[in-house]
């Protein structure tokens, strides 16, 4: 049973890869990101990950929760420069609102090179 309404981490020492988990809570944004979640296949199992637009969100967003954090920025620059052609944009100019990251939502649009 996880007994947390945060993320973790599964880490794979073997490999060096991470998995960032976030846990469902009644917040708005928590409950729309699961509304849009894809259903993924690999290694043999089913299962469920965030759109690309709620991934960069909620990099945006966690330096708010947890303190600032150049890396998730960065993490965010980077899913936006590879995604930017099937990212829903009304969707997250939206959320960025909503969320209070149109600054950095604005600041990303102009450092972006996409691939």
């Amino acid at each position: 049973m996880i007994r947390t309404d945060g993320t973790f981490n599964v880490l794979d020492a073997a490999e060096g890869g991470k998995i960032d988990l976030w846990m469902l809570t009644e917040d708005a944004f928590d409950r729309s990101r699961f509304s849009r979640r894809i259903r993924e296949h690999a290694l043999g199992f089913d299962f469920h990950v965030s759109s690309p637009e709620n991934t960069f969100l909620a990099k945006l967003r966690w330096p708010l929760l947890a303190g600032e954090s150049a890396k998730t920025y960065l993490d965010a620059l980077r899913v936006y420069e590879v995604q930017k052609g099937v990212l829903d944009q009304l969707y997250l100019e939206d959320w960025a609102n909503k969320l209070g990251v149109a600054d950095l939502w604005e600041l990303l649009q102009r450092e972006a090179e996409p691939i």
